[in-house]
């Protein structure tokens, strides 16, 4: 199992939804039927490929977004027969952005403590635009945090989420403890907020201090790679 499905599970095991997935070692003919079978049932589809050996080489973990045919993901096996033996392959359902959907990173204390940072940029649906954002993304975020049954707006760039998405994002989070990576869109046809990153670590104490030294954009993914 690799740390992306291993990551994956262990949202599952918390009963958060997340995403469907096929993964294996290898190109094999066996691998490939799944993968074909899996974008035709839920195209369309994110097909990963990590480095087996990280640091040996220049290869880097990276992605095909959207992949609606099967013939896409052969192109990129031509293009790389070179590393094909190099990478792990993991083929997993998508979650699109319909025009009201958006990314978001948190801390939860797992006792009603909550810091959340909302990504609203129209069309985008990948956590990568705002934990590592290649442009301005400030007039698009959403800043709340939340303390037990209070709420106190932080910052509102644009005021992009009411008062009822506020509290479905609470409910979804509070019972658990640690950082978390999630997408509000739709995956094979249904609409929600689906977790895609999960990591258990403890709110930070001096979470405010921080929060006030980084930067606008990124804040909560920075302050959490700070604690580690």
């Amino acid at each position: 199992m690799s740390v992306t499905t291993e990551t994956y599970s262990r949202i599952r095991s918390l009963g958060l939804k997340t995403v469907s997935w096929k993964e294996s070692d290898n190109i094999s003919d066996a691998f490939l039927g799944e993968v074909e079978e899996f974008i035709k049932l839920n195209k369309p589809c994110l097909f990963i490929h990590d480095p087996k050996r990280r640091g040996s080489n220049d290869l880097r973990k990276d992605y095909l977004f959207d992949v609606k045919a099967f013939s896409e993901v052969l192109n990129w096996i031509e293009s790389n027969k070179e590393y094909i033996n190099s990478y792990s392959y993991l083929i997993t359902t998508q979650i699109t952005n319909h025009g009201d959907g958006f990314v978001g990173t948190l801390f939860s204390d797992g006792e009603g403590r909550i810091a959340c940072e909302t990504l609203h940029k129209p069309e985008v649906c990948n956590h990568r635009s705002l934990t590592m954002p290649k442009d301005d993304i400030v007039p698009y975020l959403d800043i709340f945090i939340s303390e037990g049954d209070s709420l106190h707006d932080v910052e509102s760039a644009g005021g992009f989420m009411d008062l009822n998405m506020i509290n479905r994002i609470k409910n979804t989070f509070s019972p658990f403890k640690g950082y978390f990576e999630f997408v509000f869109g739709v995956q094979a046809g249904k609409k929600g907020i689906f977790t895609t990153g999960y990591i258990n670590k403890k709110f930070p104490e001096n979470f405010h201090e921080q929060f006030y030294t980084f930067p606008l954009a990124n804040r909560i993914h920075a302050i959490m790679l700070s604690n580690t």
